[in-house]
């Protein structure tokens, strides 16, 4: 296994994608907060404009919600979608399995590497955003930032397991990609219908869903919430597709 782990590692960290995918995350948040900036900049010269709500950005807000301004769910969607299919496009995953490897370290070794990869780019993008918040309006109030930080590193782990589920059963990098993007679309468009024909008042399904609970994360509310339901939502998403994976036909 540890072989196998070297192997995946290597294989990660000489993907230019990841790299680059990497650094167009970091690109979008320093976009932000250049953007939030012109706006507070311009807020004398437009009229009805309201910048209460811009006024007290800092460092570590920033930081905390670099993680929307990165765009990150979609950008990490597709690196982990490219790096899962990799081998089933150029077929190397049947020299692998010939080594006698079995598929379940393979998939866990991948799932390892590819976990690495999206909370390194994760971190990233927070680091981005705390230096150029800092930049421009100073570090600010710690306030509930690392809280929030940490429960969206959770967050992390289940959007990761449902990207690599869809990637993995799917074997071919342009569905994978539509899929990371488009299912967690359609999840959440669905669950907000149920919940207005179910109209069933203070219980609505969306707001256990994974992208209601990113907005939590990053708010800094209802914590335990969040923690719990992102481990539940990894380890069924990782157990499905290691199910599927073992019955798959290469």
């Amino acid at each position: 296994m540890s072989r196998l782990l070297r192997f995946e590692f290597d294989k990660l960290l000489r993907r230019k994608s990841f790299y680059i995918i990497t650094a167009i995350a970091a690109g979008f948040v320093v976009l932000g907060a250049v953007s939030v900036n012109l706006l507070i900049s311009m807020k004398d010269s437009i009229e009805n404009f309201d910048v209460s709500n811009l006024m007290n950005y800092s460092g570590w807000r920033f930081a905390s919600e670099a993680i929307s301004t990165s765009n990150f769910t979609i950008l990490s969607g597709i690196f982990i979608a490219l790096l899962v299919c990799s081998e089933n496009d150029d077929g190397t995953i049947k020299n692998i399995y010939a080594r006698g490897y079995g598929r379940t370290p393979v998939y866990i070794g991948t799932y390892i590497s590819s976990l690495c990869g999206a909370v390194i780019m994760y971190f990233v993008s927070v680091m981005a955003g705390f230096i150029i918040g800092t930049v421009f309006w100073g570090t600010g109030d710690i306030g509930n930032s690392l809280t929030s930080i940490a429960t969206q590193v959770v967050v992390v782990l289940a959007y990761h397991a449902l990207f690599f589920m869809l990637s993995a059963v799917i074997g071919r990098n342009g569905f994978a990609i539509a899929a990371t993007i488009v299912i967690p679309m359609v999840v959440s468009l669905l669950l907000s219908l149920i919940d207005n024909f179910a109209k069933a008042g203070s219980f609505n399904t969306f707001d256990y869903w994974i992208e209601s609970i990113l907005t939590k994360a990053i708010n800094g509310s209802d914590t335990a919430t969040c923690i719990v339901a992102s481990v539940i939502y990894a380890a069924v998403f990782f157990a499905v597709g290691l199910v599927i994976n073992r019955k798959k036909q290469v």
